[in-house]
C-alpha cells in the first residue's frame, strides 16, 4: 500500500510539474480550418498536417460566394512552416488545383465571357508559384490557441492583416 501511495505521489506531481506545451507543440498535428474572405466573397475548407519536421500538408477546398455563380476548386499543397512568436507561416512548394465546378457553373463559363473569365483570374491566383522553389508564402497570425483550437488572420505582405477570419479545430487521432 505504501508502494502504491509513493508511485502515485511521483507520478502526480511529475503531472503538476510538466511544463506546458510550446505553442509550435500545440500547432502541430492535424486541424481542419475554414476561413472566410468576405471581401472577395470566398470562404475556404481545408484539412492540414503540421509535421514535428517542418514540413506540412493540406487538402481542401476554395469556393466563391457569388450570387449568380459558384467557383469551387480543389487545392492540395505540400510545403514547409515555422512558428515565430504569434505568426505561422507556411512555404507551398507543391501546389495542385483543379476546378471542381457544378454543372450549371459550367455552363456558364462556356457560354459568358466575364464568367469566363473570372474563373481564369481565380485559377491563376490559385496556382501562383505552384512548383517553384520560390513557393507561395502564407503567413497566419494566431489569435488564440489551445490544444484543440486556433484563431487566426492572414497576413499580407506587408504585415498588414487581411479581410480574413479563420478558425482550426484539432482532428482527433484514430
Amino acid at each position: 500500500m505504501k508502494k502504491w501511495f509513493i508511485i502515485s505521489t511521483i507520478l502526480l506531481t511529475g503531472q503538476i510539474y510538466a511544463a506546458p506545451l510550446s505553442a509550435e507543440e500545440l500547432t502541430r498535428g492535424k486541424w481542419v480550418c475554414r476561413a472566410d474572405y468576405p471581401n472577395i466573397n470566398v470562404s475556404t475548407m481545408d484539412e492540414y498536417e503540421y509535421r514535428a519536421d517542418g514540413s506540412s500538408k493540406s487538402i481542401g477546398a476554395v469556393v466563391t460566394n457569388m450570387p449568380d455563380v459558384l467557383f469551387a476548386y480543389r487545392v492540395e499543397r505540400t510545403g514547409r512552416w515555422t512558428l515565430k512568436g504569434d505568426v505561422l507561416t507556411e512555404v507551398v512548394h507543391k501546389d495542385s488545383v483543379t476546378r471542381r465546378h457544378p454543372d450549371e457553373t459550367l455552363t456558364l463559363i462556356n457560354t459568358n465571357p466575364t464568367a469566363a473569365d473570372l474563373d481564369n483570374s481565380f485559377y491563376t491566383i490559385l496556382s501562383e508559384n505552384a512548383d517553384t522553389d520560390i513557393g507561395n508564402t502564407i503567413s497566419l497570425k494566431i489569435k488564440k490557441i489551445d490544444d484543440d483550437t486556433f484563431a487566426v488572420r492572414q497576413l499580407d505582405i506587408d504585415g498588414s492583416e487581411l479581410d480574413m477570419q479563420g478558425k482550426c479545430v484539432r482532428l482527433k487521432a484514430e
